[in-house]
């Protein structure tokens, strides 16, 4: 046995895609970017995102500059990719709504032709059955699911930029502290906070 609903409200196909295009704006958005000059990055990095190890530790001041640099490359690009992904569920959350309203709208029409109020619960279903806001549905999911993951690696980009940036402070103190002590021999050694 299958639930029928019969189509007493809906929205044409033209409709639908006259919909969607008042809601895609993206394109426009990133064209309005590209004139003032900020381009969103399309290509990755051509590195993978480094393997921060335990070796780090003990590697010199190049290492830490290269693997502090390809960090820096891979947050450049998945920040306006996130901001992007934002503004496509954005679009997508408004399309979807546009459409409901659409659906509602017809009905209260149907209704006064027919002389009768169609319950809310029959036009939402209708609405959820309809083929372009099934498709909208499932972009959401994905791009929210999309959205989530460059969230995460976003997150521990950024957390790992922070420890290497504490590493490279901490071997910058070393060196500086191995350049006094170099330079004054007679004296005892220079330990920051305490006095001479």
């Amino acid at each position: 046995m299958s639930l029928t609903i019969t189509k007493t409200v809906g929205v044409t196909e033209q409709e639908e895609g006259q919909v969607h295009n008042s809601w895609e704006t993206m394109k426009r958005v990133e064209a309005a970017l590209a004139a003032r000059g900020i381009v969103i990055p399309t290509a990755p990095p051509p590195f993978p995102i480094p393997e921060v190890t335990t070796t780090l530790v003990d590697t010199d001041n190049a290492e830490y500059l290269k693997t502090n640099a390809q960090y820096l490359s891979w947050l450049n690009y998945i920040t306006p990719n996130l901001a992007m992904t934002k503004g496509i569920i954005l679009e997508i959350q408004n399309e979807k709504t546009h459409i409901e309203a659409l659906y509602r709208e017809s009905a209260r029409r149907a209704d006064e032709i027919a002389g009768r109020k169609t319950p809310r619960d029959e036009v939402d279903d209708q609405t959820r059955l309809d083929r372009r806001y099934m498709e909208l549905i499932q972009q959401e999911q994905e791009t929210t699911q999309f959205k989530y993951q460059l969230e995460e690696h976003k997150d521990i980009l950024e957390r790992t930029l922070r420890v290497i940036s504490r590493h490279i402070e901490v071997k910058r103190l070393d060196v500086e502290m191995n350049r006094v002590n170099a330079n004054l021999p007679q004296r005892r050694p220079f330990i920051p906070g305490r006095g001479a």
